[in-house]
Formats: C-alpha cells, sequence, structure tokens
C-alpha cells in the first residue's frame, strides 16, 4: 500500500508584507458601516439638537457646539447617535471629524460612521477617520470647484493597516490620553484668552460718568490719515504698502507685501508709516491694528488702511491694547457703517473715545497686558507644538503600532 505523503505546513509569515505581525490591510467599507437613518419628526423622537457642519471644529474630535431643535424648525432629517463618527464630506480639506456625545440629527454633508462588525473597536474608528491617509483619500475623491465633496462609494475603497483586536485596544488608549492632553491644552489657552479680555475690559471701562477722555487724535503725533487710492501693479523693488489682507496673520509676512512705484508712494508722503506706527484695518475687520515692525519702515499704506502715529509722552502700547479692549471696540462697531462690507471713516477713528490715564498708568496696564500676551502667544505655540505631537504619533502608531 502506497504511503500517504503529507502535505508540509508553512510557518505564518512574521508579518503581511511590511506590517507588524498580525496586522493586515483592509477597506475601510468592509470593516466601516456608513449609516443613513432617516428621522423626520425628531422632536416626536425626543431629540432636542442637530449639528451642522459650523458645529464641527478643524482637527477637533469634540462637539462644543449644536444647534437647539427646539428653537425652530431645521431641514435637516439624517440622524445619528451617541458614539457614532461625524465626517463632512464638503470641503474635506476643513479636516472636520467629530464623535458624538448625544443623539440627534445632522447635515446631509456629514457621513455618520459607525464599525460594521467587532473586527474594529468603536474607540479607534475616530482617530483613523481624522489619519493623514484617509484625509489624503478624501481630497483626491473629492469633485466639484466651488463646494468639493467626497462620496461614500468612493472613501469605502480606501485602504489601511488594522491590527489585531488586542492592539487596537492599546493604541486607541494611548490616543485618547494624547487627545485629552490636545484638549486639556486649549482649555488653558482659552482661559488665558479670557483673561487677556477680563483685564482689558477692567482697565479700559469707565468706573464713574466723570472719568476723562481723550479723542484718539488726541493722543497722535500727526493726523490720522490712511493711504495710497491706486496702487497700480506690482513693482518688485517698490515701495512697499500695508493692505488690510497683510494684516490677517499676528505678523506681517514679507513675502505677501505687495510694492508700488516710488513716484505714486511719494503722492501719499502723508500716510508714510514708521516701524512702532499702529496701523488700523478700516475696512473688512474694522478695528483691526497691528504694529508696523522694522522691515516695513518707510512703507505706505492702502485706502482700506490708516496710519496711527502716537505722541512721544503716550504709552503706544496703552493706546495699542485701548483699541482692543471691548468698551471701544464697541464703539468702533457703532461708528462702522455697510450692511454686507463694513466700513468706519477717518473721521469717527478720529474721534474714538480713550480713557486719558497718567503716563505712569498708562505703562503699568501696557506692561500688564503685554504680559499676558505673551503668555498666550506662548501658550499657543505649545498648543501647536502638542498638536504635532498628537497627529505624529497618531499617525505612526496606525501604521506601525506601538513599539514594545
Amino acid at each position: 500500500m502506497a504511503s500517504k505523503v503529507k502535505t508540509p505546513v508553512m510557518p505564518e509569515p512574521e508579518s503581511n508584507g511590511c506590517l507588524p505581525k498580525g496586522w493586515r490591510m483592509v477597506r475601510f467599507g468592509d470593516v466601516v458601516r456608513d449609516v443613513n437613518e432617516a428621522e423626520r419628526n425628531p422632536l416626536e423622537s425626543g431629540l432636542e439638537r442637530y449639528v451642522g457642519l459650523e458645529h464641527i471644529e478643524p482637527e477637533n474630535l469634540h462637539l462644543k457646539q449644536w444647534g437647539d431643535l427646539t428653537a425652530g424648525a431645521v431641514s435637516f432629517t439624517k440622524r445619528f447617535r451617541k458614539g457614532q463618527v461625524l465626517f463632512g464630506k464638503r470641503r474635506a480639506y476643513q479636516r472636520k471629524v467629530a464623535v458624538t456625545e448625544f443623539d440627534g440629527i445632522c447635515s446631509s454633508d456629514i457621513l455618520t460612521f459607525e464599525p460594521k462588525d467587532d473586527s474594529l473597536i468603536p474607540e479607534l474608528l475616530p482617530f483613523i477617520v481624522q489619519s493623514d491617509g484617509f484625509f489624503q483619500h478624501a481630497l483626491g475623491t473629492s469633485s466639484g470647484s466651488l463646494s468639493p465633496r467626497t462620496r461614500w462609494s468612493q472613501l469605502q475603497d480606501y485602504e489601511f493597516p488594522l491590527p489585531p483586536k488586542h492592539e487596537q485596544c492599546h493604541i486607541a488608549e494611548l490616543l485618547c490620553a494624547a487627545d485629552q492632553a490636545v484638549t486639556q491644552m486649549n482649555s488653558v489657552l482659552i482661559r488665558v484668552e479670557e483673561l487677556l479680555q477680563a483685564f482689558l475690559c477692567d482697565a479700559f471701562t469707565s468706573r464713574v460718568v466723570a472719568e476723562k477722555h481723550a479723542s484718539l487724535q488726541e493722543l497722535c503725533a500727526e493726523s490720522i490719515t490712511y493711504g495710497i487710492v491706486q496702487a497700480g501693479p506690482h513693482v518688485p523693488d517698490g515701495i512697499p504698502y500695508i493692505r488690510v489682507s497683510d494684516m490677517v496673520q499676528e505678523v506681517f509676512v514679507s513675502d505677501s507685501i505687495l510694492r508700488t512705484t516710488p513716484q505714486i508712494a511719494s503722492r501719499f508722503k502723508r500716510s508714510t508709516v514708521t516701524s512702532g506706527d499702529i496701523v488700523f484695518a478700516l475696512r473688512g475687520d474694522p478695528g483691526l491694528v497691528r504694529v508696523v515692525p522694522e522691515f516695513l519702515d518707510g512703507a505706505n499704506l492702502t485706502q482700506g488702511t490708516a496710519r496711527i502715529s502716537v505722541r512721544a509722552d503716550v504709552n503706544r502700547d496703552f493706546v495699542l491694547w485701548a483699541l482692543r479692549s471691548p468698551a471701544v471696540r464697541r464703539q468702533i462697531a457703532t461708528e462702522a457703517k455697510g450692511s454686507t462690507f463694513k466700513e468706519i471713516t477717518l473721521a469717527s477713528l478720529r474721534k474714538l473715545r480713550i480713557p486719558d490715564k497718567a503716563r505712569k498708568e498708562q505703562d503699568q496696564i501696557a506692561d500688564c497686558a503685554n504680559n499676558i500676551y505673551a503668555g498666550m502667544e506662548e501658550t499657543k505655540a505649545s498648543c501647536a507644538a502638542t498638536k504635532s505631537l498628537f497627529s505624529e504619533l497618531r499617525d505612526s502608531m496606525l501604521s506601525n503600532g506601538v513599539s514594545k
């Protein structure tokens, strides 16, 4: 009788390609379900909140705001449930992902995800959706010019490495802790920002009717004025000029500054700025203020910006913080005219009322505000570093696991 030949048993490979042992490549749609649950009568079903794209903060898994269904009718009919993951499919580059902590209804521009079965734990899903790989796929599959959208039929084809269940739990635990650290840093930043606003409110709000004020113009060495009416085309070696759009960021960026000809600039010598001057936005966001840096010494302005050159016997930073204070911002808001395009006139700007305080008190207020602001900037930098570290940690863990 012929002997039975045994088929050799091959040992399992240590990993799937370059993946850690036990990991496998999966399609998003094989482990995740796109939930489409309609709810036509949310209030009758006991739902009180709705979520639109405007309620989801970019790169923040936690919902901090929502709409109130009891306040009026909304057109949303898509239901979500606590623990599901919301993903903004419109303008995916905004990276809007959130984990729901309550039941409600949401916009049709939001996809609702949950694990399809127990091969993927719910705690890991939001981090997968938040990962760079997922968003690159979402952006690559988006279509439309003004308001690009991706679709579930395309997102479900996204492939990613899935670790075994026990490692999913470990990774999710670590990423939840890292996410909590980011949340705490954001909370600290909010508190510091609130501290600055509270200080400015206290420092620049009159406590008695008889407290003296001065007009903004009275605190200036020269007349407050706007700049060039028509700067013409950009001249690479010309005279730089400051636009409202250059003031959106906290600091001026030299590469974005446009330049005009010396001939045009010479016709508006009155609006030539010196480093240390304050530039005030008359349009767009009336009241936005920035200090002219050294590299823009001798630059000019546009018709939408104004130069504020503070007298030598007045603390420049005192005036700067006064303009940023809630009390003066309210004056600016009252004086700004226009429905869709707000603008404040030079006449109204010059008449803004600033508390008339002795130089010693000006110095104290300016120093305190500057110190709080410096602390706020340090906190912002720490927040940015923490977010960056979290992103690197998340994408590394989702690709390579946790180092033993």
